[in-house]
């Protein structure tokens, strides 16, 4: 996972939502997985809030994915290490199939 900016600051707010909607207010361990899509235009500083959220609220989870999509080959790579991690797609050149199922069904998706 990328480093965090020492600049990135005053999004306590927009963290703890996040949060909120991951864990539907509680943690519970072993609760199924969800997802969250953080959207909007270039420059806004989506990355930085997801890589903060990663690391103010690591303990919380048991996994953090984290696909890098500046080329083709990047998300192909990202989703065959997440393959390896989750131990599905049994080797295969190509597991991206096989995570977006293991992302999709997996539990409640939000979007903010």
């Amino acid at each position: 996972m990328p480093r965090l900016q020492t600049y990135f600051t005053g999004r306590d707010d927009f963290l703890e939502k996040v949060h909120i909607i991951l864990s539907d207010g509680e943690w519970e361990h072993g609760s199924e997985p969800k997802s969250c899509l953080i959207h909007g235009m270039g420059g806004m500083g989506k990355t930085q809030a997801a890589l903060a959220y990663g690391y103010s609220y690591a303990k919380h989870f048991d996994f953090r994915l984290w696909v890098r999509a500046d080329t083709p080959a990047r998300v192909t790579e990202s989703f065959n290490s997440i393959a390896t991690m989750l131990n599905i797609g049994q080797g295969k050149a190509d597991s991206l199939d096989d995570v977006k199922n293991w992302l999709e069904t997996t539990g409640t998706s939000h979007t903010i």
